[in-house]
């Protein structure tokens, strides 16, 4: 379609601070949009999974089995690898907080970006172990919270006032220890929804927790996207199509209703408030609620 990727997989969407657009997936390409054009950034080692433009001006890349790539601003590329003793190692989330440090979800658990060198997390208590981190986010309070293989964990304080020795983590949801969690979002009316690799949807509203699959509506139980909307509709991106959680019952977009495919893997808005949907075979926009 023009954007100069090396193939048309498309697996992570991302904003940049100064409004640009980062689209990146298969064969480690990233491109980035910006004032109507698309230019191919540095390509990364391996399929790209995660991607982050941080505040200082750094590109992030998370990639399955190769590591972490950053580019500085001056073009300088560093790679790191997501175990010394095995090296490789995927990444799955990437996440800068309030101080500008970058932490990343890995298939050898929590980590963080520091200096040049990729390090376990602080964790006081092990908590976390070794699990793999799939998905992060910051709640509204500053706390981390942390999806892995085998649950749901939060940090007991907000990371940016936490110093490290002190920094400890803590099992949330007790009903999903088992369940691999892919997806996380906050939505503006402080609801978290939480998407499962298996299990399908979850959300918490104040003290309850309800689960959303398809015998609800949802497309498909694999869920590896989650996106609010300007309107306050809720877009899951599933193994089945693209839903929509608004004030009906949900409603699917799939190939057939023009969706490049079913494996709808990032959803991100665009600034005139049209969706684009980034699949295993290619982009599409989103004009409203259809394509």
């Amino acid at each position: 379609a023009g954007t100069g990727m090396l193939d048309s997989g498309v697996r992570a969407l991302a904003r940049e601070p100064s409004g640009g657009l980062l689209v990146a997936g298969s064969r480690g390409s990233i491109v980035r949009r910006v004032e109507g054009r698309w230019e191919r950034l540095p390509t990364a080692p391996a399929l790209v999974t995660a991607v982050l433009r941080d505040r200082s001006g750094r590109l992030w890349a998370g990639t399955e089995n190769g590591g972490l790539m950053r580019v500085d601003a001056n073009g300088s590329r560093e790679h790191f690898s997501g175990s010394p003793e095995t090296g490789g190692g995927s990444v799955y989330a990437l996440l800068e907080d309030a101080l500008g440090r970058i932490w990343v979800g890995t298939s050898h658990g929590l980590m963080r970006a520091q200096d040049d060198r990729l390090l376990p997390a602080p964790d006081r208590d092990h908590s976390l172990g070794q699990r793999s981190v799939l998905s992060l986010l910051l709640g509204p309070q500053g706390h981390l919270l942390v999806g892995t293989e085998g649950g749901l964990f939060t940090s007991r304080q907000p990371v940016a006032a936490a110093a490290d020795p002190d920094l400890a983590f803590e099992a949330i949801e007790p009903a999903l220890s088992s369940a691999s969690i892919s997806r996380l979002l906050l939505d503006r009316e402080g609801q978290l929804w939480i998407g499962t690799v298996s299990q399908g949807l979850y959300r918490r509203s104040g003290e309850l927790l309800d689960a959303i699959d398809t015998r609800s509506g949802l497309p498909n139980n694999r869920v590896l996207a989650l996106f609010e909307d300007r309107e306050g509709n809720r877009w899951v991106g599933t193994n089945g199509g693209l839903g929509r959680l608004g004030a009906a019952p949900f409603s699917t977009l799939s190939r057939r209703h023009g969706l490049a495919d079913d494996f709808v893997r990032s959803v991100l808005e665009l600034p005139d408030g049209g969706l684009l949907v980034g699949t295993s075979r290619g982009l599409r926009r989103l004009n409203g609620h259809g394509v």
